[in-house]
């Protein structure tokens, strides 16, 4: 359910560039310290996707490496 008070309260008040700009900058930089709180979470999670003995990612294991007839579109099609 939207708020229709507050978007009514947004197009009274429009904001300047200038405020736009910061509001820009500051959810930036949330976004930046919550990515450098998670990054200690998912190296290890990315450790053991990759292929043993090399620094390349390792197949999905929800993807079978033989992928080409899950996914629509490309050029397989299912007769009636």
């Amino acid at each position: 359910m939207l708020n229709y008070g507050y978007l009514a309260h947004q197009a009274e008040h429009a904001t300047t560039q200038a405020g736009q700009r910061e509001t820009d900058a500051q959810l930036g930089r949330l976004s930046a310290a919550f990515a450098q709180l998670l990054r200690p979470l998912i190296k290890p999670a990315r450790a053991l996707r990759r292929q043993p003995g090399t620094g390349q990612p390792g197949l999905r294991p929800c993807m079978p490496a033989d992928n080409g007839s899950y996914l629509p579109g490309l050029g397989t099609r299912s007769s009636p």
